[in-house]
């Protein structure tokens, strides 16, 4: 099988236990407003324009008018009509980059076998994206092969699909890290697109399995921060018998310049760092259970 990948990451440490390679899956069912991969969470092929590498020559400008029009803060992209890999042909500076990539499973198990020394007992693969589930069939098959050669392997999901559909590959999995952005069903509605019902349901399920689970919850300040939301995440899952820990992700503006790269308006307004008197909060009210910080 082939799998749309958006980009392979290795010699990751914060994407699951151990030392990892990281597989960024193409595609999300959910639209979190702070999200810091739009290439990875929407569908498709991507262009991205650098407009540091740009040098105003206009050599799209001239293949492509329709296309590609040069404005005061560098070119102008028509998406829909852009050829994206003659763009990055014609261009002589390389400020043009099509971003995703088929890939069939034999080969990248070949290429996780390269770091197989680095993981250890406890590293190994991680599947993440968007919504690496949405590619289950292929997750699955490539799993079945990394565990034939004793590699661990981990999914990163926020576990908003049909429990049917993600069942088999979890029940496959070594380890789950699974997101859990707001608890609050109709401010997970207005934040993400959808509520949180199905997610809630699949979470207790996967929890069932007796897998690592390691609950990861972002903090984005004046977004999803209300501490009593908060510590209704840590009551749902706090009793959880495969319950690791729990992570706490401070929200960064990392991915901002991925958005403009894209020509696509960032949605989150600018907020303040999330505050260290909240997190202190947060685990203390943990008590015995594991958490961390990570941003």
């Amino acid at each position: 099988m082939k799998g749309f990948i958006n980009k392979i990451q290795h010699y990751s440490t914060k994407d699951g236990p151990g030392i990892r390679s990281t597989v960024f899956m193409v595609g999300c069912n959910l639209r979190c407003l702070w999200c810091a991969n739009p290439e990875s969470m929407l569908p498709g092929y991507k262009l991205i324009y650098n407009r540091q590498k740009c040098q105003r020559c206009c050599s799209c400008v001239r293949v492509f008018p329709d296309a590609v029009t040069m404005g005061k803060d560098g070119c102008i992209i028509n998406r829909e009509k852009a050829d994206f890999d003659r763009l990055c042909d014609i261009c002589p500076f390389e400020a043009y980059e099509k971003m995703g990539f088929w890939m069939e499973s034999d080969e990248l198990v070949r290429i996780m076998l390269r770091n197989k020394e680095f993981y250890g007992s406890s590293g190994g693969v991680t599947f993440s994206g968007g919504e690496a589930l949405l590619q289950s069939e292929f997750i699955e098959e490539c799993m079945d092969k990394l565990h034939e050669k004793g590699i661990r392997v981990c999914i990163d999901t926020a576990g908003n699909l049909p429990w049917e559909r993600i069942e088999r590959v979890l029940k496959k999995a070594d380890t789950v890290l699974f997101d859990l952005k707001v608890f609050d069903s109709s401010k997970h509605l207005q934040l993400t697109g959808c509520d949180n019902r199905l997610i809630l349901e699949n979470l207790k399920k996967t929890d069932a399995m007796d897998k690592e689970l390691y609950v990861r919850m972002i903090i984005v300040p004046e977004y999803n921060d209300d501490i009593n939301d908060l510590k209704a995440r840590i009551d749902f899952v706090r009793n959880f018998r495969s319950l690791r820990q729990i992570d706490f992700l401070k929200y960064h503006i990392l991915g901002v310049g991925k958005y403009r790269q894209l020509g696509i308006e960032y949605p989150v307004k600018p907020v303040g760092e999330v505050s260290e008197e909240l997190l202190k909060q947060l685990q203390e009210y943990c008590g015995d259970v594991r958490s961390t910080v990570g941003g």
